[in-house]
């Protein structure tokens, strides 16, 4: 039986120090792709070298972006500026990634979206359910107020970001940020939360790596011996997985409504 097909939307950041996609994509993009054949369009500057280790990584089907600008690109005022500027990005719309995203569009069944920067790039006529999942409230962000007309941009934004969300059929987030999408106006019935808070209770797994046995061996004789080494260990690993599990959770929730929705 062949796979559902999605496509999944998002954008990287305008600063070449930062990775091209969060944690949290990364982890949704690995739940869906057990159950869909996922086509991954990436807004923003990004080279082949990255497309090409996000398709070899992520195991999705195909991936679309690193367009050069051109001259039908459409510059972009308002709030949707403020949030390319906050982002880091130039202020225009890829005329060409929004054509290969659109030309392609009724073959998804549906469609995830995963940042403010990526919306113009929805697609029309897409069969399915589109899906929102907010990383993060950019309305509610410090970085946005500071200044003399701070307050303005942000009261934009939070507008701009209310009708973004509206446009999905749903809209997931982790329990942080459920308050605050409430808070926004979001219709109860539009939010999907069936994530769990992370639980300092649940067991975790203190990763050892090494070059060969014999090096195996006295890693473990070190963890075996040097409590503080454990400990050490044990608490990052409880960290990092605090930090996953939400989002593996927002991801297996979202996976089950698609699957339910198209079955």
């Amino acid at each position: 039986m062949s796979k559902r097909k999605l496509l999944y939307i998002t954008s990287v950041p305008g600063r070449r120090d930062l990775p091209p996609l969060s944690d949290a994509t990364k982890s949704v993009l690995s739940v869906l792709s057990r159950d869909f054949e996922i086509s991954l369009a990436v807004a923003g500057p990004v080279s082949a070298l990255d497309l090409n280790a996000l398709r070899g990584s992520l195991g999705v089907t195909r991936v679309a972006g690193g367009f050069e600008r051109g001259t039908d690109d459409a510059n972009i005022e308002g709030a949707q500026k403020l949030v390319h500027e906050f982002y880091g990005l130039d202020p225009f719309i890829n005329s060409r990634l929004k054509a290969a995203i659109q030309r392609r569009a009724a073959d998804f069944e549906s469609v995830v979206i995963d940042s403010l920067p990526a919306m113009p790039y929805l697609p029309l006529g897409v069969q399915g359910k589109t899906v929102y999942f907010a990383q993060s409230i950019v309305s509610d962000d410090e970085k946005l107020g500071k200044g003399l007309l701070g307050g303005r941009r942000v009261k934009r934004v939070r507008g701009f970001e209310y009708d973004a969300m509206l446009r999905c059929d749903r809209v997931f987030s982790t329990p942080e940020s459920a308050n605050a999408l409430l808070e926004l106006g979001l219709p109860l019935g539009k939010l999907v939360d069936e994530a769990t808070q992370p639980s300092a209770a649940r067991p975790t797994t203190a990763v050892s790596v090494a070059d060969s046995p014999a090096h195996m061996v006295l890693n473990l004789r070190r963890l075996l011996s040097e409590a503080t080494l454990w400990q050490a260990l044990s608490d990052r690993s409880q960290r990092i997985g605090s930090t996953l599990l939400a989002y593996h959770e927002v991801a297996h929730s979202m996976r089950r409504l698609l699957v339910q929705v198209e079955s």
